[in-house]
Parts: structure tokens; sequence; C-alpha cells
């Protein structure tokens, strides 16, 4: 009884592994666990067979039909475990590629309900507002300016952006435009030319780029809040008037700052030489109109006095 110890607990380890392969859901598990089953058989039909197979070692014909019995049991377990395979592989085919369908059907909907949150009166303007030319020159260009920095807010994930003349005569910064989440920018529209970061592009017209801003410092760097606002990062160009090849000082500051470290670098710079071009002409669109409006009230002032 003892020698059969080994060959029992490999069949049994085999039996426990063939009736996991069978009550599966999983085709991987059972495809796994029926191979090793069987493989384990085969290992203890090969242990016995060497043992008591050998016809030499006999010694009456019952012990003879006893390994011949024994020897076609095998067999037909063979056979058996080679059918149940077979059966148990090929079934859950259809249960796999039905639970599939069942996955993916809510997921092809999605999209679509989120397409219907939007409508076309999302993308033009307000009938109600005023129309550009009606509007003076000034008005028309702020109106713009506030569209481009809305852009440039939403394109760079900034918290605010700023656009400032430069006033050299009097070295002031004037604040014309912002977009901003903080509820701590200042009142003043005019802010004296100092040792901060857009201070230094109105002067020097060069761009700047500060991507770790430390609380300490951010007083020193930022001249446009009352309050610390943990802005990490800090991005300003400079804005000529396209009508003046020769100029050489800037008439504008356009200034981005993020609360996230790092957030700028050459891509951000190429986004706003861009804007910069952009403003410059829309500024010498309205000068021109300026000053063809000033020119026809001047003519109408001159009709009616004769």
């Amino acid at each position: 009884m003892k020698e059969l110890l080994e060959e029992a607990v490999l069949a049994g380890i085999g039996v426990l592994l063939v009736f996991l392969a069978v009550f599966s859901k999983v085709p991987l598990t059972n495809i796994a666990a029926l191979g090793i089953g069987v493989f384990l058989f085969y290992i203890a039909f090969e242990s016995y067979r060497s043992k008591y197979g050998d016809p030499k070692r006999s010694t009456d014909d019952d012990g003879e039909v006893g390994i011949e019995e024994g020897e076609e049991y095998f067999e037909r377990e063979n056979e058996t475990l080679a059918e149940t395979e077979h059966n148990e592989i090929r079934k859950p085919d259809s249960e796999l590629f039905q639970f599939k369908r069942t996955e993916f059907v809510p997921q092809q909907q999605k999209p679509q309900q989120a397409r219907a949150e939007f409508s076309a009166a999302d993308f033009f303007e307000d009938n109600q507002r005023i129309s550009m030319s009606q509007a003076e020159p000034q008005s028309e260009f702020n109106n713009l300016l506030l569209k481009v920095l809305a852009i440039i807010k939403e394109v760079c994930f900034a918290h605010s952006v700023v656009f400032f003349w430069v006033k050299s005569e009097t070295r002031q910064l004037i604040v014309e435009g912002k977009i901003s989440d903080s509820d701590s920018f200042i009142q003043e529209r005019k802010i004296p030319i100092g040792l901060d970061v857009v201070s230094r592009i109105a002067v020097n017209g060069q761009p700047q780029l500060v991507n770790s801003i430390l609380p300490e410092t951010e007083r020193d760097i930022l001249c446009y809040y009352k309050n610390l606002q943990d802005v990490k990062s800090l991005i300003g160009v400079p804005i000529f008037y396209a009508g003046d090849n020769s100029a050489q000082s800037p008439i504008a500051v356009l200034a981005v700052d993020s609360k996230a470290e790092d957030a700028y670098g050459d891509e951000t710079f190429e986004v706003l030489s861009h804007t910069a071009k952009l403003i410059s002409s829309l500024l010498i669109s309205s000068t021109e109109k300026y000053d063809l409006v000033a020119d026809v009230k001047l003519v109408e002032a001159d009709t009616q006095l004769k």
C-alpha cells in the first residue's frame, strides 16, 4: 500500500485539476487545469507501469491480468480526458463572445449623449450685442482683445492672462484687459514700472519665462496681485506696433501665469508669439479705423457749419 502512495497522490491531484477544469467558467483556467491534470495522470501511470508493468516480474496469471486491466483503465481514462478537454475548450467560446457584446454596447452610446450637450448657439455671438461696425474703435479693440485673452487662458491652462500698455514717458504699466480666476487682482489700472518680470519685459523688450516661483519671491516677480496666489509659473512677451518697423521699445506686454510648476516652455513662446502678432495687427487696424472715423466726423462738422 505504501508503495502506491506516490502514484495515488499524483492521480488524486490530477483528478482535482480535472474537476477544476470541468467546473471553471474561465477558458484559460479550463485549458491549464486540464493540461496539468492529464500530465499528472501520465506521470502516475508511467511510474506505476515502471514498477509493476514488466511481465518478467509477474509471478502468476492474476498479476498479469491485473496489470492489463490497469493499462486498459488508464487508456480509457486518457481517452475520456481527451474528449473532456476538447468539449470544455470549445464550450466557453459562445459565452466569451456573448460577454464581450454586452460589455461594449453601452460604451458605444456614451459619445452620443456627450454631443447632445452642445448646440449651435455656443458658436456665434449674441445678436443683442452691438455690431462692430457701430462701435467705437477703442471699444471694438477691447472687445476683440478680451476674446483673445480668453482663448489664451484656455490654451495655456492659465490662472491669469493680462494685457498691459507700456507708457514709457510716465514709466507706467496700464492694465487694459485681463481674464483671471483670482479675486485678489489689484484695483488700480496704473502700475509703476519696477523690478518685476513684467516691468523688465516693458523696458528690455525681451520675453521672459519663470517656471519655479517660490512663495517668498512671488511679490517681487508679479506686480498685479494684492495677496499671494501660489503662482508657480509666469511667461510674458512684448508686443510691438506692426506699422512701425523701426520701433525698438514695446507698446504693450502680454503676461500669462499658472499655479502649476514648470507649466510653460518653448511651445508656449510660439503660441504667444503668434498672439502678439495678432494683437499688433488688431491694433493697427483699430488705429486706422479711428483715424478714418475722426476724418468723417471732421467733414460732417465742416458741412454743418456751411
